[in-house]
């Protein structure tokens, strides 16, 4: 008469099973072999012939379900990697250990996928280990906004902001919409400019770090079709003897002469967004390399409200750097549906 066991009588038997898959999970049940000799080869998944197959992901970037799956072979995406002295903010979800019969795991990111190898058994396993894990994360875009004014155009908040960072204190404020506005109009009115914009996407407490590096000075150009040393409109031609060199007609080129002092220097914005049980968003993180040293962000905002501070002065230039934060509540339609 048949009969039934659970899975601690299968491990009990000798056979294998995931800790944290889906069956375990939910307690399910699976038919025991027959005789006691059975148990060796019985496999309640399927069979030990090898297939590849394209496993598609909704929720969870492939390079992080990876990690996940196999973290010995799939290191942390560099996006998520702990910052020096932290905890990952990502934990491996999985015991590093595969289903039994999975050969290897290739990141597909082109087609937000995962190529397994292994067992049909296996990777019909993996599928459903897969499917447990790819739930829908809550995520945050975070709008990280670089922008120069020139000092002629400072005004409102910005100009505030301007004149409270000096020497090695660091203003930050919230900026309305009206502000933003007047930013965007004067971006369109070139009476500002885009030095940056970065809008990555968190999951929820995770951190991100990006680079921000000013733009090579612009040099005056030697004319080509021109000798070396030259740099007057009119031909090189030496003067009479007995004359002096006359400016203007008889002039050597000076070495190239850069333009003005970029507005910031190179530096690195990490960020970390934590959604509040009111839906309000707290935003931690810290920017180095400036030349003052690191800026230490904490603040709270509603969804898409912004933060802004500006950027230590740099001597000669005519502009000023500002740095404007504006995390979004990410939300998709289909959420809630299955992963395909």
């Amino acid at each position: 008469m048949p009969y039934w066991i659970s899975k601690t009588a299968l491990v009990t038997a000798g056979i294998s099973i995931l800790a944290v898959s889906p069956c375990a999970a939910q307690g399910e049940i699976v038919p025991a072999p027959a005789t006691p000799d059975a148990a060796k080869t019985f496999n309640p998944f399927g069979s030990s012939r090898k297939v590849s197959s394209l496993i598609a992901l909704r929720n969870v970037k492939p390079r992080l379900m990876a990690f996940w799956l196999d973290p010995k072979n799939h290191p942390a995406p560099p996006e998520f990697a702990p910052p020096s002295g932290r905890e990952s903010p990502v934990p491996a979800k999985v015991s590093p250990q595969l289903p039994e019969g999975i050969d290897r795991i290739v990141v597909i990111d082109a087609q937000n996928a995962l190529l397994v190898f292994g067992t049909e058994a296996g990777v019909g396993q993996l599928r459903r280990i897969i499917a447990f894990l790819d739930k829908t994360q809550r995520q945050v875009e975070v709008e990280a906004f670089l922008v120069s004014i020139p000092n002629a155009n400072l005004t409102g908040i910005w100009a505030d902001l301007a004149a409270q960072t000096q020497g090695v204190r660091l203003a930050m404020g919230l900026v309305g919409n009206d502000e933003r506005q007047w930013l965007h109009g004067a971006i369109a009115g070139k009476r500002a400019q885009i030095l940056a914009l970065r809008h990555p996407t968190f999951i929820n407490g995770t951190t991100q770090r990006f680079d921000f590096a000013p733009p090579a000075p612009r040099r005056k150009a030697p004319n080509p079709l021109l000798p070396e040393d030259f740099s007057s409109p009119m031909p090189v031609i030496p003067p009479p003897k007995g004359m002096a060199e006359m400016p203007g007609m008889w002039r050597r080129s000076a070495p190239e002469v850069a333009g003005a002092p970029q507005p910031f220097g190179a530096m690195r914005l990490e960020v970390t967004p934590t959604i509040n049980s009111d839906n309000t968003l707290t935003l931690e993180g810290e920017i180095s390399g400036l030349s003052t040293g690191s800026l230490r962000i904490i603040a709270v905002l509603s969804d898409d409200k912004s933060l802004g501070f500006a950027l230590p002065p740099v001597a000669g230039a005519p502009d000023r750097a500002f740095v404007l934060l504006t995390p979004r509540l990410v939300r998709r339609a289909g959420d809630s549906s299955p992963t395909p």
